[in-house]
């Protein structure tokens, strides 16, 4: 194996996966051990929730320091890690940029 090649393998190893368009999978285990572990290790805490059309249930989670999950929990109580990430902020009032028949319903 030539230098080279060596050179672009290991360059490929440190691109991060969802830049080579490889996403990564949710990680999913039962709803109270998931729950428990966000408010253990980033003292998230359930701040909302809504039922999707297809009855599951979405939750976010958000902790003061500004770190926040989003998960999906099936009807068979599985839940799975959908998003993560820091600086969530909340919104008191419509953002401007949403049209007034939007912004009517907030």
């Amino acid at each position: 194996m030539s230098v080279k090649t060596l050179v672009i393998a290991a360059a490929l190893l440190l691109i991060p996966s969802t830049v080579l368009g490889m996403e990564a999978q949710p990680q999913c285990a039962p709803r109270d051990m998931v729950i428990e572990g966000l408010q253990t290790k980033h003292a998230e805490v359930i701040r909302s929730r809504g039922l999707a059309a297809n009855g599951q249930m979405v939750e976010i989670l958000t902790s003061e320091s500004g770190s926040f999950s989003i998960l999906l929990t099936t009807t068979g109580g599985i839940s799975c890690l959908m998003a993560w990430g820091d600086a969530w902020g909340n919104i008191d009032k419509a953002p401007p940029f949403l049209p007034k028949k939007l912004k009517k319903k907030l």
